[in-house]
Parts: C-alpha cells; sequence; structure tokens
C-alpha cells in the first residue's frame, strides 16, 4: 500500500496523470482507510502546493522575459539572442495541459472532506492561475512571431555594421582638414580620393539592396523602433558620404587647377609687365598731326588690350590664391601671400601706361588745336590783306566815314588775332618742352608763310 502512495506522489509521467485515479481505488478496494489517506494528505498538499508555485513561478518568468523582449532598450545581437534563447526556453510547454489538469484532480482529491468555504477559495486560486496562464498564451504567441522579427532586424543591423564602418572611414576621409603645400601633394591627395570614390562605387550595389532590405522589414507593423535608425543610417550615411567624398575631390580639382594657373599666371602677368614697359617707351609726341591721330589710336588700342589682359590674369591670380588658401598651411599662406603683393605693386605699370597715353592724347588735342588755329588764322589773314588793299587802293571811292569804320574793324581784328597767337604761345611753353616749342613756331612760320 504505501508503495502504491509512494508512486503516486513521485511525480513521474504516469504518475501525475493517474494520481486521482489510484487513490480511488485504493480506497474502494480497502487497501487504504481515511486515516491512512489524512495521514498522507499534507505530504501531498506539500508536492501540489510546490507545483502551483512552479507553474506561478514560471508565468512570471516569461512575463518577465516579454517584457525584456519588448523593452524600448537596444541590445547587442548577441545580448537579444540569449534573451531570445531564454524566451524561447520558457515557451517550449506553452499549452501546460498535463500540469493544469493534475493540480484539478490532485486539487479535488485534497478538497473532497474540506469545508465549502475552503473547498472554494482554492478552487478560486487555481481557477486564477489557470486563467491567468490562458490570457499569457496569446501574448506569447505574439511575442514569438515579433521575437522572430526583431532577430531579423538585429541581423540587419549585425549586416550593416561593416558597411556602415566603411562609409565612415570615407566620411572621415573626405571631411579632415588637409593641407597641400605644393601641386604634387594634392596629386597625391586627388589620388587617394579617386580611389576612395571608385570603392564607394563598388559598394553601391551591396549598399542598396541592404537599403531595400532594410525598407521591406520596415513595412512590417511590428518593427521595433530602433529599425528605422539603422535604415536611415545607411541610406543617408550613403547619400553623405558620396556627397562629401564628390565635393572633397572636386575641392582638390580645383585647387590643383589652382595651383598651376598661380604658376602660369605670375609668369603671363611677368610678360605683360615688361611689354607695358616696352609699349610706354614707345609713346612719344609726333608733331605731324595725320601720323600723331595715326600714332594715339595705335597706342590707345595697345593700352586697352593691355590692361584687359593684365586685369584679367590678375583676376585668375586673385581667384586661384583663394582656392588655393582654403586648404595651404599657415607658412606656404604667408608666402603666397607676398606673391600676391608682389603683383599688386606691379600693376602701377599700367596706371604709368595710362598717364603716359592720356598726355599723349591731351597733345594730339592740342595739335590738333593748334592746327586748326593757325589754318583759321592763315584764312583770316588772306582776307584782312585784301580789305587792307581795298583801303589802299580804293579810298578815293570810300567816304572818310567809311575808310575809318573799315580801318578800326581791322585793326580791331587785327588786336583779336594778336591774344589768340598770345594765347598759343602760352599753352606751347607751358605744354612743350623748349624743343618742341621751337618745332612748333616753325611749324606755325611755316603755315603762316
Amino acid at each position: 500500500m504505501l508503495n502504491q502512495i509512494s508512486y503516486v506522489i513521485s511525480f513521474g509521467a504516469q504518475g501525475l496523470r493517474r494520481a486521482p485515479t489510484h487513490f480511488k481505488v485504493l480506497r474502494s478496494e480497502g487497501l487504504i482507510q481515511n486515516d491512512v489517506l489524512a495521514g498522507k494528505l499534507p505530504l501531498i498538499k506539500d508536492v501540489y502546493d510546490m507545483r502551483q508555485t512552479k507553474m506561478a513561478e514560471w508565468m512570471e518568468n516569461v512575463e518577465k522575459a516579454i517584457s525584456r523582449i519588448m523593452a524600448d532598450k537596444v541590445y547587442t545581437s548577441a545580448e537579444f539572442k540569449r534573451e531570445r534563447d531564454n524566451f524561447h526556453a520558457l515557451c517550449k510547454d506553452l499549452e501546460r495541459v498535463e500540469v493544469k489538469k493534475w493540480l484539478q484532480q490532485i486539487l479535488e482529491i485534497l478538497m473532497a472532506e474540506r469545508a465549502k468555504e475552503e473547498r472554494k477559495e482554492q478552487l478560486g486560486k487555481l481557477d486564477a492561475l489557470i486563467k491567468k496562464h490562458e490570457e499569457l498564451i496569446p501574448t506569447v504567441l505574439k511575442t514569438q512571431v515579433k521575437v522572430d522579427l526583431y532577430w531579423k532586424c538585429y541581423a540587419y543591423g549585425d549586416e550593416l555594421k561593416p558597411h556602415i564602418e566603411f562609409l565612415d572611414g570615407i566620411m572621415l576621409s573626405s571631411t579632415r582638414d588637409i593641407a597641400p603645400s605644393c601641386v604634387e601633394n594634392v596629386d597625391e591627395l586627388i589620388e587617394r580620393q579617386e580611389k576612395s570614390l571608385t570603392q564607394l562605387e563598388t559598394k553601391r550595389n551591396v549598399v542598396k539592396e541592404l537599403i531595400g532590405k532594410g525598407k521591406q522589414l520596415l513595412e512590417n507593423p511590428d518593427k521595433p523602433k530602433f529599425l528605422d535608425s539603422h535604415v536611415k543610417r545607411i541610406e543617408e550615411g550613403w547619400d553623405d558620404t558620396k556627397e562629401k567624398a564628390s565635393a572633397r575631390l572636386q575641392l582638390l580639382q580645383e585647387t590643383k587647377a589652382a595651383w598651376e594657373g598661380y604658376a602660369e599666371g605670375l609668369v603671363q602677368i611677368g610678360d605683360e609687365f615688361e611689354k607695358a614697359e616696352d609699349e610706354i617707351k614707345k609713346v612719344k609726341k609726333r608733331f605731324n598731326l595725320q601720323s600723331a591721330f595715326d600714332d594715339l589710336e595705335k597706342r590707345q588700342k595697345i593700352f586697352a588690350d593691355t590692361k584687359n589682359t593684365v586685369e584679367t590674369i590678375y583676376k585668375s591670380i586673385q581667384d586661384n590664391y583663394d582656392i588655393m588658401t582654403m586648404t595651404l598651411p599657415d607658412e606656404k599662406k604667408d608666402f603666397v601671400k607676398k606673391e600676391v603683393k608682389a603683383v599688386t605693386d606691379k600693376l602701377g605699370v599700367v596706371n604709368k601706361f595710362e598717364e603716359k597715353v592720356k598726355k599723349i592724347e591731351t597733345f594730339v588735342n592740342s595739335l590738333n588745336g593748334f592746327d586748326k588755329s593757325l589754318k583759321t588764322l592763315n584764312t583770316w589773314m588772306t582776307d584782312a590783306e585784301t580789305q587792307l588793299n581795298d583801303i589802299k587802293n580804293n579810298s578815293d571811292k570810300m567816304t572818310p566815314e567809311d575808310r575809318v569804320s573799315l580801318t578800326m574793324e581791322l585793326q580791331e581784328d587785327v588786336a583779336a588775332k594778336v591774344e589768340i597767337i598770345r594765347e598759343n604761345i602760352k599753352n606751347e611753353e607751358e605744354n612743350s618742352s623748349p624743343k618742341e616749342t621751337r618745332f612748333l613756331r616753325m611749324l606755325k612760320t611755316s603755315r603762316m608763310s
């Protein structure tokens, strides 16, 4: 008899299922008396309480596992794997059919001869436990689906990691400070940047596939919050890295062009300054009016071309200087700045050229005015000589009043023309060298003779 009771409470698989049946058989066959059974009930009650407690603790552990899995915390994939494995282990026997049946049947035996209130209380506790279990099952099933989804998302994050590190490396190399001190340094940086862009291009398809995979995961309404940041980081990281890498290559190419253009500009503007100096020496006064006009036009064109060329080259030097100083080391900046200042100082040659041409322009205008004045005087002298001859030869035909009037008018004209001649002489002395003044007087004498 004792062996049979021990079998019932041993909790072997068969014992758990057949415990109530064994007690009924034993009692019906008279193999166990009520007093004997009563002596064993405390032991059975302890086992029942232990099983009930374990059931409650198991459900509590399941709830905690669900809570940890569904928390906002972002785990590492290794951490989440441990949580996932723990959750799956807890949920292996989710239905707990045998356990619930055993608890119900053993409680029936334990409460068979108990008071109604105690029986009601204990049955209520067990019913609450079973109800909680039934309500937990849908949550567990839903969580199982989410766990699989979350694991895919964590695996996706692990898959992204090396590519994000790659993009971060390209971004770092494309945004760090650079200070090439010569065009050779720029060439080296261009070569590296082109290599980085080539590497980016080889990763394009892989990255685009990962972005597409992430967006597909995002379509699931149960996706974890961190997934959006993962997809955003790889998508924006690709676009930003591509943009920054391309911008850095463009800056380097522009910097190289600036170095080359700057060096070429210094040589070109130096040549132009020398040409300007030579042309300044060729700017001279010419006393043949037509020759003076022709030469002035020629000098004005040469000056305009020189000025335009110098200003264009100088602007190019300034533009290249601005680009170069974006990356030049400080010590090199000072040196280049001095070179540009030296060029700026030499721009005075253009001003000197302009002043020389303007002086010649003033001279030619004066010469033209002088020539016109001489022609006017010549014409007047011819007319005045005719009037004087009329007064001399035809005075008998004039009234005394007419003769006096004509004589006075002629004297007034002579006085006015003398004043013009004096003004011309004054201008000659102010604007011409003694040699040029003598030449102009000879010209005047030849024109008036």
